[in-house]
């Protein structure tokens, strides 16, 4: 594989080969781009036929053990040489102008540029409601508005509509967690408070799919418990910088803990005093309480 690349795109994949293909589909293949497909020990795959083997500038790693989408997305990094680094879900895919959009800044002196985003229903490819506003405020962002490019910044979780430039995330040794659920968030936080040299792009390059059995829908204690320890290392992380208030609802994290009984409310009290400091608890609730009455307001 020739290593002058501009672009590294990197996808983790666990049994959803179909929908690999899929997004492989929606990658050019170009002489600049690389695709790394990291597969997370899926099962009763044909390791032969598996989606990106053969494929031009494209690198198939196989884990014959259970990394996390976390982990595979870290082996992505360990493996790219592009000079841009871009994600992408397994499950998802690229909309047709996705190459010419983000070539336009191959040679920009940036380190971050984020692009926007919409969601489909993965089965239908009919409009899903999973990422509201982004356009709105990335317009927002891209005309100067600095609450936008603070809202972008800290609280637009997805790496899959980012162009990273690959130099940043190896001088700071930026990595994902290799945790069950919000692996990306740490990392895209990371990446935010790396640098001052942002771009905003209102321009749609990706689409997020909307599946039922998808993680982000899962609800077992060890995910819920995972996007509530995230949540509160992203408190702790931003905290530094005095940019705490756009860290996750700690307290609607903890609350759907009960979704698995409402013991596991109670055990995990303890933790979120330690970890996240009875001051900051009160103004999450606070917050919550004075949201709920201006939205029942509203109605």
């Amino acid at each position: 594989m020739n290593e002058k690349k501009n672009i590294s795109v990197i996808i983790p994949h666990w049994n959803t080969p179909k929908l690999l293909q899929r997004c492989l589909d929606s990658i050019p293949m170009l002489d600049d781009i690389e695709v790394i497909v990291v597969d997370d020990n899926s099962t009763n795959i044909d390791k032969d036929n598996f989606p990106g083997i053969g494929r031009k500038n494209t690198k198939v790693v196989f884990s014959e053990k259970s990394i996390t989408a976390g982990g595979a997305r870290n082996i992505g990094l360990d493996n790219a040489v592009g000079k841009w680094i871009i994600f992408a879900d397994a499950d998802d895919f690229f909309h047709d102008n996705f190459y010419k959009i983000v070539s336009q800044f191959f040679d920009k002196d940036f380190d971050v540029v984020n692009f926007a985003l919409n969601s489909v229903h993965s089965d239908t490819l009919q409009p899903a409601e999973r990422v509201p506003k982004i356009v709105e405020q990335l317009t927002k962002a891209s005309e100067g508005d600095e609450i936008a490019k603070e809202y972008i910044r800290y609280k637009f979780l997805y790496p899959s509509c980012k162009l990273i430039r690959r130099s940043l995330v190896y001088t700071n040794n930026i990595r994902f967690d290799e945790v069950p659920a919000s692996n990306d968030v740490m990392f895209t936080m990371k990446v935010a408070t790396s640098t001052e040299k942002i771009s905003y792009n209102p321009e749609v390059i990706y689409c997020l799919t909307y599946r039922e059995d998808s993680l982000v829908r899962s609800n077992s204690y060890k995910n819920l418990k995972s996007r509530l320890s995230v949540a509160i290392n992203q408190y702790n992380h931003l905290k530094k910088f005095g940019k705490e208030n756009y860290t996750q609802s700690i307290l609607s994290h903890w609350w759907k803990l009960r979704k698995v009984g409402y013991s596991k409310l109670f055990v995990n009290i303890p933790y979120m005093v330690v970890n996240y400091k009875p001051k900051a608890l009160y103004n999450d609730l606070k917050f919550a309480i004075v949201h709920r009455i201006k939205n029942s307001l509203t109605k």
